[in-house]
């Protein structure tokens, strides 16, 4: 796995599906869809254009796995 640094999610792309959060990054002008099956909640300070490092893999249909989700400090 590896991390990705900087990426924001766009307004209102943040969707929850039991446990699962699934949210939209923006990293160099691609868009790309994380989806985080927990069990460790989100920092509070997950919003809108929040800078965050999403730690998992990729796969091929440009979905990310995230296993961890931290913030970024600016």
């Amino acid at each position: 796995g590896h991390g990705i640094p900087a990426e924001r999610r766009d307004r209102g792309s943040l969707q929850r599906v039991g446990n699962t959060i699934q949210f939209v990054l923006v990293s160099n002008n691609q868009r790309l869809t994380v989806v985080y099956p927990g069990p460790d909640p989100l920092p509070d300070t997950f919003k809108d254009g929040a800078s965050i490092v999403a730690e998992g893999t990729l796969n091929k249909d440009k979905v990310f796995r995230a296993s961890k989700v931290t913030m970024r400090s600016h």
